[in-house]
């Protein structure tokens, strides 16, 4: 466990900075995301444990799901919020912003599905895709992964 309280004393190593990232998908975020950890970078992936996706309840629920976690934003901790574009509307995504402002989190959302940031690791999409099946339809061209739409899953 790390010690955050250690930065006065002598001999302690500086605490490396925390990133969670508070994500719908059981699987598709967890598996790109944890990519990205490595000796330097901490990353905590935490998938809400719920059916609801809404942008709001995904913002309004980051605190409950690191509250047993050290989040210490003044040593340069980080929570970001990560759901898809998809149902929300313009007055859900405005709320959502509204709420983390007022946390201090962060949001990255995807248009129309996270599925998509696998796609621009193969190719360089410019045009719209409507929905989730569009976009893996694009990915299984590249035969990448084992797409089951109906969960928002995508195996890799």
């Amino acid at each position: 466990m790390r010690n955050p309280k250690g930065r006065g004393q002598s001999g302690t190593r500086k605490r490396r900075p925390v990133v969670y990232i508070i994500c719908e998908g059981r699987e598709t975020e967890k598996n790109y995301f944890s990519q990205f950890r490595t000796r330097h970078s901490l990353i905590e992936i935490k998938p809400l444990a719920s059916k609801h996706t809404a942008a709001k309840m995904l913002v309004s629920g980051a605190g409950d799901l690191i509250r047993f976690d050290p989040y210490y934003p003044e040593d340069g901790d980080q929570i970001w919020c990560v759901f898809d574009r998809d149902s929300n509307s313009n007055e859900d995504l405005h709320e959502a912003e509204k709420i983390a402002a007022e946390s201090r989190y962060m949001i990255a959302f995807s248009n129309p599905c996270f599925e998509l940031w696998y796609l621009l690791h193969f190719t360089e999409q410019r045009a719209y895709l409507q929905d989730a099946d569009a976009v893996i339809g694009k990915l299984e061209v590249f035969h990448v992964g084992q797409c089951r739409c109906s969960g928002n899953h995508f195996g890799i």
